[in-house]
């Protein structure tokens, strides 16, 4: 999407300077050119758009993944745009060769915006209903109050609120486009503004859920820090070790001088018996 904006708008700009280029007394003829720059920023303009719809359908996608009929309703709906979009562009590359009866303006723009509309609206719905049916089951389970929302919550209705506005930049183009002729200075501006627009949005999109998601691990981690506590391992056992070495027993009790192991005690018995057999023999 970013390529085909940046290829857009370089059209956009070359087509100015071969026109500028062509007012000269003895202009060399550059039609042929500039209709080439108008068919390839038509093309350019269409993928935007299908782009766009396919982010909106995929978010939906994500979240209905257990419901066939929901992805048979989203298939339909990106199928249709694309429909829409190659009748609407056929239409402008014939008009473009001089066909006026494929005038993309009037009531053959709807072609193009219905589709768009009815897609995005549909992927809005789906996303509004996931995210109401959440809060419902969180509000249950945890007892929040309702002016408290989490963090899924949040991103959730970033994703119904962006799009809801995105269908309603739909609406002036469609009044635009009903109202007056393709040669227009309105229909040019909005016709060159919304390309834009459609790469633009998925883009913001992506920022806003991003920075949601960095609080949310920021939170979590400043969380998990603050609950461990790590204990040092006191050198209480060392030091009685050291103390029994030197004459105390482990609860620090001063170790009596007669007191040794049970080997030394029999070898002492063994000795005085010995003595006391040789002074019998003696007398």
């Amino acid at each position: 999407m970013f390529a085909f904006s940046n290829l857009q708008v370089i059209e956009q700009l070359a087509f100015n300077v071969v026109q500028l280029g062509s007012l000269g007394l003895h202009p060399p003829d550059k039609s042929t050119l500039l209709l080439n720059i108008r068919l390839s920023e038509n093309v350019f303009g269409r993928a935007n758009y299908f782009m766009s719809d396919a982010i909106v359908v995929w978010r939906a996608w994500v979240l209905w993944q257990d419901s066939l009929g929901v992805k048979v309703l989203l298939s339909l709906c990106l199928c249709g745009t694309f429909v829409g979009l190659t009748v609407n562009m056929t239409f402008g590359t014939l008009w473009l060769y001089g066909n006026e009866r494929f005038n993309p303006s009037g009531p053959r723009s709807l072609i193009l915006v219905l589709p768009l509309m009815f897609t995005n609206i549909v992927s809005t719905t789906l996303i509004g209903i996931r995210a109401w049916s959440y809060r419902k089951h969180i509000k249950q389970v945890l007892s929040l109050p309702r002016n408290r929302k989490t963090n899924v919550e949040r991103i959730l209705i970033i994703l119904t609120e962006s799009g809801a506005i995105y269908c309603l930049f739909w609406i002036p183009f469609l009044y635009i486009c009903l109202t007056t002729d393709v040669d227009s200075i309105g229909y040019k501006i909005v016709a060159n503004m919304l390309p834009q627009l459609s790469a633009i949005y998925p883009v913001i999109i992506v920022l806003l859920v991003t920075m949601e998601k960095t609080q949310l691990e920021a939170t979590m981690s400043s969380a998990v820090t603050e609950t461990l506590h790590f204990v040092t391992r006191p050198a209480v056992a060392g030091t009685n070790m050291n103390l029994s070495a030197a004459g105390e027993d482990c609860f620090g009790n001063p170790r009596s001088q007669s007191s040794g192991t049970a080997g030394d005690r029999d070898d002492d018995d063994e000795d005085s018996k010995e003595k006391e057999m040789g002074k019998g023999k003696g007398d």
